[in-house]
């Protein structure tokens, strides 16, 4: 029962680790591609468009959009990050403590 209960706790820290490096890639990859298609956008419009206001206007626009998506993908991936960490620093915890006990429960017969 005590092995059951250790492996469990070490799958939960392992899993909770697992998510929040696939966390941290998602929110990387997602930036990226923010800024490549505001940057692309801009590009486009630029070259479409020769009178100087639109093209001003849109920029900022671009920006705009991208500092939100930006700014709202930051927010949530410190968040999620947040919450796992929390559970992967109690899982931790408890595998330490469990592996303490059990190597202090077969030390001491």
């Amino acid at each position: 029962m005590d092995n059951a209960v250790l492996s469990v706790e070490v799958i939960e820290v392992v899993v909770c680790t697992v998510v929040v490096v696939v966390v941290v890639v998602v929110v990387v990859v997602i930036v990226i591609v923010v800024v490549i298609v505001g940057g692309v956008v801009v590009v486009i419009v630029v070259v479409a468009v020769r009178n100087r206001v639109v093209v001003v206007v849109v920029v900022v626009v671009a920006v705009v959009v991208v500092a939100i998506v930006v700014i709202t993908v930051v927010v949530v991936g410190v968040v999620v990050v947040g919450l796992v960490q929390a559970n992967y620093k109690r899982g931790l915890l408890l595998v330490t403590f469990k592996l303490l006990k059990h190597f202090t429960h077969y030390t001491s017969y």
